[in-house]
């Protein structure tokens, strides 16, 4: 069996090499649970700061509690580049403690169909609609206000090599306070992640678009096991949707097989 003494572990330490592990070297240590993203590490720390203090005085940390959904405490440390969006309505009453509806549509153009759009949201009850090929301008874009029922916010983002077609955008509820994460650069497909948190409880959210027009380079992969192994080191599970066009629901498809690897 292989030993290693503490210095010999610290001396391998990721910020001292200039080039991280292999890929199977990180999905080994993943898999093993040998490295924790840095988010369960500080809920961890949490935690256990929350419960000292409760044992001190419990009636002023239950009070503290009750009455600050979305004051100090933030669950969702911001990362280099990322933004924040909006402010939470503090009046919420769609806590993401319940299940959070999120819907996925590919809508090939919202420009003819905000109304469509607006009323599905409101019909199916979503706290959440991401939407891929929206085919919008900008950010003022007047389809985006016109998707969004009132009491919900929209971000987006525009193709930059054309801003006629591609594009993601994401209406939500309001009341989540939301942060959009920075993402590494991709070539060979589109990408927008965000943060939702609400009274101490957060998730994230990829949405992805790859042109259907060719089959997906060798670089698609590279470029997306680049951006999950990001998200999951600062957050932990990472909800991921979108529009690939990959037949995932063939398994013997070459591009499916791969796909579901680097899953």
């Amino acid at each position: 069996m292989i030993t290693f003494t503490r210095d010999q572990l610290q001396s391998l330490n990721r910020d001292q090499l200039e080039q991280r592990p292999r890929r199977v070297v990180r999905r080994s240590i993943f898999a093993l649970g040998l490295r924790r993203p840095r988010r369960q590490i500080a809920q961890s720390s949490t935690r256990t700061r929350h419960h000292e203090s409760r044992s001190l005085d419990i009636a002023v940390a239950d009070s503290h509690f009750i009455g600050s959904r979305t004051e100090s405490r933030d669950p969702s440390p911001v990362v280099p580049g990322s933004v924040h969006v909006n402010k939470p309505n503090v009046n919420n009453q769609h806590g993401l403690h319940d299940a959070l509806n999120v819907g996925w549509l590919n809508t090939q153009s919202l420009r003819n169909k905000p109304t469509a759009i607006c009323e599905t949201i409101d019909d199916r009850h979503l706290d959440v609609l991401d939407m891929t090929e929206t085919w919008h301008c900008s950010s003022d874009d007047v389809c985006l206000r016109l998707a969004a029922p009132p009491d919900y916010s929209v971000v987006e983002a525009v193709r930059k090599s054309n801003p006629d077609y591609g594009g993601i955008a994401v209406i939500y509820r309001s009341c989540y306070r939301c942060v959009r994460v920075a993402l590494p650069v991709s070539m060979t497909f589109e990408a927008l992640c965000i943060r939702l948190t609400d009274g101490g409880e957060s998730v994230t959210l990829l949405s992805i678009y790859r042109p259907g027009s060719s089959k997906p380079p060798v670089e698609f992969y590279t470029e997306l096991t680049v951006v999950l192994e990001t998200l999951v080191h600062q957050f932990g599970p990472v909800v991921v949707g979108g529009d690939i066009n990959i037949h995932v629901e063939k398994p013997d498809d070459d591009d499916a097989v791969r796909f579901a690897e680097v899953l």
